[in-house]
């Protein structure tokens, strides 16, 4: 589950502070994942063991410029990042519900 729904404004406003803070245009945000190990859960079969070697939880988070969190999904440890963004609701809205505003020339061009 998504801390908020990035918006159309939401991602321009990200846009524009990740260019005027760390001169790199046309960047809605910055998406990573990370395993975050745990105790196994019991009867979870092996949906929570990772590739590293160990059990975990995959935090996938969504940040703009600004370090801030704007979305958060969360999976097993056993899904890659790929695979989790795909089928989460954050991957589905930005895939399909949002029209990212058509890029501009870039700077000095």
């Amino acid at each position: 589950m998504a801390i908020l729904e990035p918006n159309e404004e939401t991602l321009k406003q990200t846009a524009d502070g990740y260019y005027r803070r760390w001169h790199f245009p046309h960047c809605s945000g910055s998406i990573n994942g990370k395993h975050i190990r745990i105790i196994c859960p019991g009867n979870s079969g092996s949906r929570y063991f990772n590739y590293k070697d160990f059990y975990s939880i995959v935090m996938l988070a969504l940040v703009d410029y600004n370090y801030k969190f704007l979305a958060v999904v969360g999976s097993y440890g056993t899904e890659g990042d790929a695979g989790i963004f795909a089928k989460s609701p954050l991957g589905n809205n930005l895939s399909r519900a949002i029209k990212f505003p058509p890029p501009g020339p870039l700077p000095g061009s």
